[in-house]
C-alpha cells in the first residue's frame, strides 16, 4: 500500500486538474463534425493550432484596427472565415478584397458601439469591400451563395459602404440600408 502512495497521490491531482479544465471549458459538436469550444470567457472558438492560411488573405488584414493581433484561440475561426471569403473572391472572378474590419478586441469593439455578441470579438466576421463591385451587389452574391451552400450557413449585412460575413452558428440577415 505504501508503494501505491505516489500513484494515488499524482492520480488524485490529475482528476482534480481535469475537473477544472472541464469546469472552465465546455465544448459541443456541430453538425458539419467541427468542435466548437466555450472558453471561460463565454465566447466559442474552434480549435486550431496552426496559424490560418490563406491564398489572398493574410493574419494581418484581420488584426483589431486598434492594432490588436487576433489571438490563438480564435484562429480556428479566422481560417474558416478566410476560407469562406475566398469563395466571395472566387464568385467575383479574383478581384481583391479588402477587410474593413476583422477580429475586435472587446474595448475597441464598445468603442465602435459593437454589440456585445459581436461575431468580430472571436475572429468569425469581417466587414469587406469588393474591388469594383457595390456593397449591394456583393451582398446579393453573398446571400445566393449561402443559399447554394457554397458559404457557411451564418450572417450577412448589408450596410451602405460594406458587406458584413460571419460564420456563426445559424442563418442571420440584416439590412442596415433601409
Amino acid at each position: 500500500m505504501r508503494n501505491n502512495l505516489p500513484k494515488i497521490l499524482f492520480f488524485t491531482a490529475l482528476f482534480v486538474v481535469l475537473l477544472l479544465v472541464i469546469k472552465r471549458t465546455k465544448a459541443m459538436e456541430l453538425d458539419s463534425g467541427e468542435i466548437e469550444v466555450f472558453g471561460s470567457d463565454g465566447y466559442s472558438y474552434r480549435p486550431q493550432n496552426t496559424v490560418p492560411t490563406s491564398d489572398n488573405f493574410s493574419m494581418s488584414e484581420f488584426a483589431c484596427n486598434c492594432g490588436a493581433q487576433v489571438p490563438a484561440d480564435y484562429w480556428g475561426n479566422l481560417q474558416l472565415l478566410m476560407d469562406n471569403l475566398e469563395v466571395i473572391r472566387a464568385h467575383f472572378g479574383g478581384k481583391p478584397i479588402t477587410i474593413n474590419s476583422g477580429y475586435r478586441t472587446p474595448a475597441y469593439n464598445k468603442k465602435v458601439g459593437g454589440v456585445s455578441s459581436s461575431q468580430h470579438l472571436t475572429g468569425s466576421a469581417a466587414d469587406f469591400k469588393v474591388s469594383g463591385v457595390s456593397p449591394n451587389k456583393v451582398h446579393s452574391a453573398c446571400v445566393l451563395l449561402r443559399s447554394q451552400g457554397k458559404l457557411k450557413n451564418g450572417g450577412i449585412g448589408k450596410y451602405f459602404t460594406f458587406t458584413h460575413f460571419d460564420i456563426r452558428n445559424g442563418k442571420a440577415d440584416w439590412d442596415k440600408t433601409k
